[in-house]
């Protein structure tokens, strides 16, 4: 059931540096190619996160990410600042 919780900096290099990149991002056409891989993506989040890597990120993991405040599918994101 469940796993370990995401940390504070693991929630904030997927919200800002995967997602934007991601078939969820807005903008995106999934159906075109555009968007970069979730397995391309673990890949760059195992590369960021580093030393500081609470689990072993997989394109499947990323994909299922969903906060425990978050319990909707299917919806893009966009980042303002």
């Amino acid at each position: 059931m469940g796993g370990k919780i995401w940390s504070p900096e693991e929630e904030l290099v997927f919200w800002t540096k995967m997602i934007p990149k991601s078939v969820k991002a807005l903008g995106i056409d999934a159906v075109k190619g555009e968007g970069i891989p979730w397995p391309v993506m673990a890949d760059e989040m195992k590369h960021i996160m580093g030393n500081n890597a609470r689990r072993d990120y997989t394109g499947l993991g990323l994909c299922e990410f969903k906060p425990p405040w978050m319990e909707i599918m299917g919806v893009r994101f966009v980042l303002t600042s």
